[in-house]
């Protein structure tokens, strides 16, 4: 069976299965077109809802984090405040408690002056009243009268020095409580000060001399602060240098006594004084009554030089045993100025070559920085120079493996 037919019009043949499956095919495609577009659509609001909620959710979580460093801030803020307010009133309260003292302290002054001027009143009229009746008695109770003025006498200048006695202790107990106070308030900061230079003593002694021991006095032990036991190459102890810290404003009256004596009590060869305030007169270390006194910064030096000499007395004394006479020329000479000089001669040395050798390492420092910004900017004009080369040879590398090496292998400058 035939599917074509002519067109009556223009007379071509037209295959009707041809033409329905064209016209079907059209109308599949315009559906799937805008169903298609209408998905496509879709899909777009969806992806616009889903940045919008991203955008939502990110700015909730910053809010929120705002809010939690506003309370973090807050909260700090707030301790802070408290603890000021707390050490605040805790202060007020010792202050007031102090004031409180003193105020019945001084109630308790006043009350017993006015018991004295009592009693004082009271003397004067019994003395009128004795007067008086002395006088009308004169003649019949003479002896009486004598006897009776003298014991009145008596005890009401008894009374009168027990209560000024009284009156005086009370005085004198609360001035020295006040004297007390203020110094226990002084001595608060002066002691910490003293503790930090006697531990800052320790160390620096403990690393210029590791194979010493440095014992400390305990608190609260009469004694000095720190002992040095000098030890030769094979740990043998050969004596002991005995050490006594002061950081104050003025130098002390009895320092030098006590650490002769402190120096006794630990069996010590030499004493050394370290405090901040030197003597009048004197600048710079020295002996003072066979005491070495010193600064803080001249221990190091000093303390090094008198090791010295007690390792070298104790190689004399090992040699000469029972040469007394030696031993106390060698000590007569180790307390007198002319080792005092030769002391004071070698420190200063030694505190020079310190100042150079720093100078010096500040001065290689320098030069090592140059040298290294030198070597670098070389590396730097050789690797630009290759490649240069490399990029004119128009892809051609050199491989400079010494060149790499260098810049690896170029050391640092030390700090």
């Amino acid at each position: 069976m035939s599917h074509t037919f002519c067109c009556p019009h223009c007379q071509q043949p037209i295959d009707l299965e041809t033409s329905f499956v064209q016209g079907v095919e059209k109308q599949l495609a315009r559906k799937y077109n805008d169903h298609f577009a209408r998905q496509k659509s879709d899909l777009a609001r969806r992806e616009e809802a889903l940045r919008q909620d991203r955008l939502l959710v990110q700015q909730q979580t910053q809010a929120q984090q705002n809010l939690i460093q506003e309370a973090v801030t807050a909260q700090v803020r707030r301790i802070q405040i408290e603890a000021r307010q707390k050490a605040r009133a805790e202060q007020d309260a010792v202050i007031t408690q102090l004031q409180q003292d003193l105020t019945e302290k001084s109630a308790t002054v006043q009350s017993l002056q006015q018991q004295e001027l009592a009693l004082l009143k009271q003397q004067r009229d019994l003395e009128e009243k004795q007067a008086s009746l002395a006088l009308s008695v004169e003649k019949k109770l003479r002896d009486e009268r004598a006897a009776i003025e003298t014991k009145a006498i008596q005890k009401a200048q008894e009374d009168h020095l027990f209560h000024a006695e009284q009156q005086q202790g009370l005085i004198n107990a609360l001035t020295q409580q006040l004297t007390e106070m203020k110094r226990k308030i002084e001595q608060g900061s002066q002691q910490i000060q003293g503790e930090v230079q006697e531990i800052a003593l320790e160390k620096l002694l403990t690393d210029t001399f590791p194979f010493d021991q440095i014992v400390e006095v305990a608190k609260g032990v009469n004694g000095a602060d720190l002992i040095q036991e000098v030890c030769n190459d094979y740990g043998r102890i050969c004596g002991r240098i005995v050490y006594e810290s002061k950081r104050t404003k003025t130098f002390g009256g009895n320092w030098i006594d006590k650490l002769k004596s402190d120096q006794q009590r630990h069996s010590g060869d030499i004493a050394v004084l370290v405090t901040e305030t030197m003597p009048t007169g004197m600048p710079r270390f020295g002996l003072v009554e066979g005491v070495w006194v010193c600064s803080f910064t001249e221990v190091r030096a000093l303390a090094t030089v008198l090791r010295m000499g007690v390792l070298k007395v104790s190689e004399v004394q090992t040699a000469s045993e029972n040469k007394g006479d030696k031993m106390q020329r060698l000590y007569d000479y180790l307390t007198g100025n002319e080792f005092q000089q030769c002391v004071q001669s070698i420190v200063r040395s030694f505190q020079q070559l310190q100042l150079g050798l720093a100078q010096e390492k500040r001065a290689m420092k320098r030069i090592w920085a140059i040298r290294e910004k030198q070597i670098d900017a070389v590396i730097d004009s050789t690797t630009c120079m290759v490649g240069a080369i490399s990029g004119i040879a128009e892809g051609v590398i050199l491989e400079l493996p010494e060149l790499e090496l260098l810049s690896d292998d170029t050391p640092e400058v030390l700090t």
